[in-house]
């Protein structure tokens, strides 16, 4: 009998950690991005053809905030010099669509030796999409530029500032891929990084 009892106190000591254990802060992570593609299939043989350089996430939100906000910002050698809000959108009952972007080299003889680039950024969900364009000209012209992506899936807080696409500029020509989005960004010369965040409100920002 006491044995049978002591393996019955076991079996629950073993049944509360497991409870525990799936208690964890990753329940507080109400943001789920997935790495996407513009360009798919067939398409995909387009996009060096039309001078774009492109980016695309998967967002699932399932939080109370009502907007979701863009921006960009210059890191110089991972420290920021810059930031810019260049979309905000509206949002209800949570968020499950696409946050896309595109990047085409403008040149502008004024503007020498700078070149200017022209960022289209997108939320797309089932009922329609919000846009905007924003021009970016502190990448130098001498710097040669690649984008830099997520490569597995990511979950977050609402309350975090998200990095979600970016693209590297190298003096040199040289540039260094790492699997972490953040850690090949800060590693480059020259960086436009940009984030998502959610806000309750967006008047007098």
């Amino acid at each position: 009998m006491k044995k049978i009892i002591f393996i019955l106190v076991i079996i629950i000591l073993l049944i509360g950690c497991t409870n525990e254990q799936k208690i964890s802060p990753s329940e507080d992570n109400n943001v789920i991005i997935s790495p996407s593609e513009l360009f798919v299939g067939d398409t995909k043989k387009l996009e060096p053809h039309m001078d774009l350089t492109t980016g695309s996430v998967k967002v699932n939100y399932s939080g109370e905030k009502e907007f979701i906000r863009i921006k960009y910002e210059i890191w110089e050698n991972g420290e920021s010099t810059k930031e810019n809000i260049i979309l905000s959108s509206m949002i209800k009952n949570g968020f499950n669509g696409e946050i896309s972007f595109s990047i085409k080299k403008l040149i502008n003889d004024e503007l020498e030796p700078m070149e200017l680039f022209k960022l289209k950024s997108v939320v797309s969900k089932d009922n329609g999409y919000s846009a905007s364009t924003t021009y970016i000209d502190e990448i130098p012209l001498e710097y040669s530029y690649g984008p830099t992506q997520l490569e597995e899936e990511i979950k977050a807080n609402e309350d975090e500032e998200i990095i979600i696409w970016g693209v590297i500029a190298s003096k040199n020509g040289n540039s260094a891929y790492y699997n972490d989005i953040n850690r090949t960004l800060v590693s480059a010369d020259l960086a436009l990084v940009l984030m998502m965040e959610f806000k309750d409100d967006i008047e007098n920002e």
